[in-house]
């Protein structure tokens, strides 16, 4: 008996049928289109089937199966059990009263309706007909899956996808248009011999989903992206603080001037040039929340970006952002705080900017050596020492310190040189 039923949604070569229902054995075994059982994965629920089986070039669903069982075994008895996946959801009965005559179907008929009261009150078999006799009855047209339209594949789609050279050609020969649908393009590979050496139809329906997910963007809205670090790759570079676009079919224009490689998508192209993608933010339109960062497109503050702060009562962001008003309105740290409505920003879409490293202070000081410990001629005690940027020389002309980082502090000082020669310093004033 079967587990569960599933429906193939995936497929590559042949073992499955995409769209067909298979059954899904009780110790979890799924049998193929070549009778192969495959891996036994004996679970609990169709997730967890799912996720030990781990398909890879196969996806199936779970399809739930419903089942009305209506017995009499003892002539007056009537028994409904309701199942859903094989598991009893409901029992009704009804019984026969003695002084009647037993039909097996309005016994049926009562069960049924004691299973499901709704379809009982909504029977008009049982109630006065409101249409004249003369009208035909109305019957409910069976459900039809909507026609999907056909999913085009393009040249330009198998290159940024990553086809071979091998593969770029058959479909050159196959498709001179540079264009077909993809049914078309997976059964055409799967017939041709210099395709099927390089499993050429498999990998094409592999990247099915991808596919469908570049046909159905958008083709010519602009992607505004903010630069946000510099970026040079092999194709061009960007630059910090400029706003570039990306549109789909046409790509993205670098500052020399050239096209990027990838150019049907922008999802596309930010996974197959992630280093350089991760320098552009997208710019969106909508009202911004605290902790997000927005660049400023009007007013005197143009070009400028910022964090929010809070926002207003009215719903408008307060935005911390460098000063631009000669610091009239600056604080100590040279910020200045506007509030702006939505029409004077765009969101800096998830971006979350690393924080910016403090660099350490070294230590700057002429400082007097007091004990030289075990450095012998290398120090002299009495002597001043001149420590710029954490180091010294010392009288071996040996920049101090050799291993360690650089002094931050005369204690700092002290601490790393007796470790390692118990050579002390203090502070020099003067003779």
């Amino acid at each position: 008996m079967s587990k569960f039923t599933v429906r193939c949604t995936k497929t590559c070569d042949g073992r499955f049928i995409n769209g067909k229902i298979y059954s899904v054995e009780e110790n979890g075994a799924l049998k193929d289109e070549f009778g192969d059982n495959g891996y036994n994965c004996s679970t609990e629920s169709f997730e967890a089937w799912h996720k030990a089986c781990k398909w890879y070039r196969y996806d199936f669903e779970l399809v739930t199966a419903y089942e009305l069982h209506i017995t009499c075994n003892d002539g007056k008895t009537t028994n409904a059990i309701y199942k859903v996946n094989g598991k009893i959801e409901k029992r009704t009965q009804a019984v026969c009263a003695p002084s009647d005559e037993f039909y097996f179907d309005v016994g049926a008929r009562t069960a049924f309706e004691r299973m499901f009261p709704r379809a009982a009150g909504s029977d008009e078999s049982t109630s006065q007909p409101t249409q004249p006799a003369q009208d035909k009855p109305k019957f409910i047209e069976p459900y039809a899956e909507p026609e999907q339209p056909k999913l085009t594949v393009t040249r330009q789609m198998l290159v940024e996808l990553g086809a071979c050279h091998g593969g770029l050609s058959a479909f050159d020969r196959l498709f001179p248009s540079g264009k077909t649908d993809f049914d078309t393009a997976s059964k055409t590979a799967d017939k041709d011999t210099d395709c099927v050496d390089n499993y050429y139809g498999c990998w094409l329906r592999d990247r099915k989903d991808r596919i469908a997910a570049m046909q159905n963007e958008q083709p010519k809205e602009p992607i505004k992206l903010y630069c946000v670090k510099d970026r040079t790759n092999f194709v061009g570079s960007v630059t910090r603080g400029k706003i570039y676009e990306f549109v789909n079919g046409e790509g993205l224009t670098y500052d020399n001037g050239e096209k990027s490689v990838n150019k049907s998508t922008y999802s596309e192209w930010a996974r197959v040039t992630s280093e350089t993608s991760q320098c552009l933010v997208p710019l969106v339109s909508r009202p911004a929340k605290v902790g997000e960062w927005v660049l400023i497109i009007e007013g005197r503050a143009d070009g400028v970006i910022g964090i929010v702060e809070s926002i207003t009562n009215n719903g408008y962001p307060c935005v911390k952002h460098r000063d631009v008003w000669g610091g009239m309105f600056a604080d100590e740290n040279g910020m200045e705080r506007t509030i702006f409505n939505h029409s004077q920003y765009l969101v800096l879409d998830n971006y979350h900017p690393e924080p910016e490293k403090v660099e350490p202070t070294y230590l700057n000081m002429r400082v007097v050596c007091i004990d030289n410990g075990t450095c012998g001629i290398s120090l002299i005690v009495g002597k001043p020492y001149t420590v710029e940027n954490g180091k010294f020389v010392d009288e071996l002309e040996r920049v101090i310190p050799h291993f360690e980082t650089p002094f931050t502090s005369l204690e700092d000082m002290n601490a790393k040189c007796a470790k390692h020669s118990g050579a002390k310093f203090i502070e020099y004033r003067g003779e």
